[in-house]
């Protein structure tokens, strides 16, 4: 039995850390160079499951060696990949992502990640969802999506949906059947100003029986149903903000299953997500939490 089912993609990140981007022809040295194992929801996995939770991912995978070296990093973890779909076929996506002063970062993704999404409800196991208490939704295709969270809500579980860039770019109506199974959605500023813009706003999302909308801003903190709480105190200087969101949102699924408020658990993500800036890559530093806290 698992604690929590995480739906979504596999990567592999080739971090660059620089001083400034090179000029065109220009050639400028990379300070640091890192190779880890990403995607954004089997990054909440990973971190789950250092938190200690019990935790399945559910994905597709390619027949490459990236592949290999991705699920091996999550069973290493202790996170449950024996059912994801491996389509020998498919070639993992690999990402570069240049990190410089300003924390700015530049994502190249190098195949066509849509491949590697799931694409039929036929693809999932939904006895994992009967089993678990809450369920995560990441990037997943639109029509998966409604049938994850449709099931999951017809079983009494909780949904959170965290809509990344892109499916926030296909507007409030498309995610409409999406949202209104979903207990907590989650987004970050970019996908959340995208979604207004197709009309969106937070009543209207409250309205269907939506609980909780919260927004991550960085620096800034977290909106939860518009109200903005403030950030951390901390003075861990900020490396690479790559993962932040994806440990936040672990941090946040931790103390939700141990009955903590909503305003407390955010508080937790918010912590664990400083640490993971402090480091490059999205998963050093939850090893690093886990070490030390």
């Amino acid at each position: 039995m698992v604690d929590v089912v995480v739906f979504g993609s596999l990567a592999v990140d080739h971090i660059f850390i620089l001083d400034e981007l090179p000029e065109w022809d220009e050639i400028k040295v990379v300070k640091q160079y890192h190779v880890e194992a990403g995607g954004s929801a089997a990054n909440v996995a990973y971190a789950l499951a250092r938190l200690g939770v019990k935790v399945s991912f559910i994905g597709k995978a390619g027949g490459d060696d990236w592949a290999k070296y991705s699920l091996e990093s999550l069973k290493k973890a202790g996170v449950d990949v024996s059912y994801v779909v491996i389509d020998n076929r498919l070639k993992t996506v690999e990402t570069y992502i240049l990190v410089f002063e300003d924390k700015k970062m530049t994502l190249i993704p190098l195949v066509d990640g849509l491949a590697l999404s799931l694409k039929s409800p036929s693809e999932i196991n939904f006895s994992l969802v009967d089993e678990c208490d809450i369920v995560y939704i990441g990037e997943v295709f639109v029509e998966v999506s409604e049938s994850i969270a449709k099931y999951s809500k017809s079983k009494g579980k909780y949904v959170i949906y965290r809509i990344t860039t892109p499916y926030a770019r296909l507007g409030i109506e498309k995610l409409k059947n999406i949202i209104s199974h979903t207990d907590l959605l989650l987004l970050n500023s970019k996908s959340w100003s995208l979604l207004k813009a197709s009309g969106a706003d937070i009543d209207k999302i409250l309205d269907m029986n939506t609980s909780y909308v919260i927004v991550t801003r960085g620096e800034l903190g977290v909106e939860i149903n518009g109200k903005l709480f403030n950030p951390l105190p901390s003075k861990i200087k900020a490396l690479d903000t790559t993962g932040c969101g994806d440990a936040f949102a672990a941090g946040l699924i931790k103390k939700l299953l141990e009955n903590k408020e909503v305003e407390d658990a955010a508080y937790f993500g918010m912590m664990l997500a400083s640490y993971v800036a402090s480091e490059p890559g999205a998963r050093r530093g939850v090893d690093k939490f886990v070490r030390h806290v």
